[in-house]
């Protein structure tokens, strides 16, 4: 691009030269009829000449400028349909800026065609910027008669039209409970039974947080990523990866109850404080017919695959000076994960739903036969002990990979991270793991998003779970540049354990 405007740049200077020559010899011909001709044949080439170059360029600029805009997946049209600048890839809103996470995840692919799509903010939101309330609620956790607020959010097919058009889906519900986590759902199923199409969510400078302040500001005017439906509906009910604290085990109290599931989960469906929540509990047994049921919050976190329950009990402080909460010492619990009552065609749950699902409302499969039965044939419960001591050992961390000043690094290679303990996973997140440009106290602008796992012993997967290993993902890094991860004190281990970073 730049050598063609070089050249188109040093034709101009020759037609101008030549339209200087021209004039020169018309005021010179003292009344000589040839060269008065001649004068106006140069001026008039000279004149076509300069057009044609300033036409060339006008193409080549317009041209590169699209090619550019692929690239760097940014679009700078701007139409009725379509926000302006919608920006991907030099985009803060995941990872660096607001935005935790959300689902399908960034180019995914292979997504089913009754999912949801899943929004989850470091922040609380003002709901009215991003819900069309319908019926006058307030909690906007009831229905999904609310639908989403297309001036601040857009789904569509892409590649959009020739023309920059898009056409961008409105028959959408939306809810959420904490004005964090926002789930829309699509009444009519997306893309085709015959070809894969990608789709872009788009959310806009018209988002605000709680208090008013507007979310994006300066460069970052929005935040869009895309993803791949495939041909597929979703049937199968989700199941249990992994459970800590493992059955028949004995745990210190202050551990915390983790459900990692194989696939993501539905937040409306598995996060909420108990009492009032009940489609997950934690209670004592062999205490008689009383409600038993601890108190706490069931949080869903690691790209919505990983619920965790933490009490309201306190009972100590961690080495970093943070307050550590406990389940009943030396008490016999039970755990207990329900299925969700069905739909008369299953595996679907019915909603508002008193059991967990998918994301695409597939009940939980509790007993692993692959089928969805509903509650109480899939409801899934475990017993552990718990004693009256309390673990206080600070997790560390074991390798990572790129290694420290490692090079030849490849551009999508994702950073990984062992812990040497089991790992609380909601404190695996983009607050306490940053990303950035060495040298640069500008937080990189890029989208990086996070998910962890146990490592698990195939030969002894009930007890062989010691490690957690933690993948950033992340666009693209930029040749011969050298970036710093940083893991704060905020991560925790499964005992709400401070991780305490070396001094170097």
């Amino acid at each position: 691009a730049k050598i063609i405007k070089v050249i188109l740049g040093f034709l101009g200077i020759i037609a101008l030269v030549l339209v200087i020559y021209a004039g020169f010899m018309w005021m010179t011909a003292a009344g000589n009829p040839d060269q008065i001709t001649k004068a106006k044949n140069i001026l008039v080439a000279a004149a076509i000449g300069l057009i044609i170059i300033l036409l060339s360029y006008a193409i080549v600029t317009y041209v590169m400028s699209r090619l550019l805009e692929s690239l760097n997946n940014q679009s700078n049209t701007v139409s009725s349909n379509k926000p302006s600048n919608i920006g991907t890839r030099f985009s803060s809103g995941l990872g660096s800026g607001i935005i935790e996470s959300h689902y399908p995840a960034r180019n995914a692919k292979g997504v089913f065609r009754n999912t949801k799509i899943i929004i989850t903010f470091k922040e609380e939101i003002d709901a009215k910027t991003l819900i069309l309330d319908s019926n006058n609620n307030t909690v906007f956790g009831d229905s999904y008669t609310d639908k989403i607020a297309t001036t601040t959010i857009k789904i569509y097919k892409t590649p959009v039209s020739a023309s920059g058009e898009i056409d961008p889906l409105t028959d959408v519900g939306i809810v959420t409970r904490d004005f964090k986590t926002f789930i829309l759902k699509p009444v009519l199923l997306l893309g085709s039974p015959t070809t894969s199409e990608s789709y872009t969510v788009v959310i806009g400078k018209d988002l605000k947080k709680k208090d008013g302040e507007t979310v994006f500001g300066g460069i970052a005017t929005n935040y869009s990523w895309k993803f791949e439906v495939s041909t597929l509906v979703d049937n199968t009910p989700p199941q249990i990866l992994n459970i800590i604290p493992i059955p028949d085990s004995t745990e210190p109290m202050n551990v915390v109850v983790q459900i990692n599931f194989n696939e993501a989960i539905d937040p409306l469906s598995a996060s909420g404080f108990v009492p009032g929540f009940d489609n997950l509990k934690i209670r004592k047994v062999d205490v008689g017919p009383v409600d038993t049921s601890v108190s706490g919050n069931f949080n869903i976190s690691n790209q919505y695959q990983t619920i965790e329950f933490v009490t309201q009990e306190k009972c100590g402080t961690n080495s970093c000076g943070e307050e550590i909460f406990c389940l009943p010492g030396g008490a016999k619990l039970e755990a207990l994960v329900k299925a969700d009552t069905l739909e008369e065609l299953g595996p679907l749950g019915k909603f508002p739903y008193d059991g967990v699902v998918d994301m695409a409302g597939n009940s939980f499969d509790g007993n692993k036969d692959g089928k969805a039965s509903g509650q109480p044939d899939d409801n899934f419960a475990w017993q552990f002990t718990t004693t009256n001591v309390i673990d206080l050992s600070s997790p560390q961390i074991v390798s990572t990979d790129p290694p420290k000043d490692g090079s030849g690094v490849k551009l999508d290679q994702p950073v990984q991270i062992i812990f040497n303990k089991k790992m609380m996973m909601s404190s695996l997140n983009t607050k306490n793991i940053q990303l950035n440009v060495s040298g640069s106290d500008d937080v990189w602008g890029k989208a990086f998003w996070i998910n962890s796992k146990l490592i698990v012993n195939n030969a002894s997967p009930d007890t062989g779970i010691s490690q957690t290993k933690t993948s950033i993902n992340h666009d693209d890094f930029e040749n011969n540049t050298t970036y710093s991860t940083y893991v704060l004190s905020g991560i925790k281990d499964i005992y709400q354990n401070c991780y305490i970073p070396p001094v170097q």
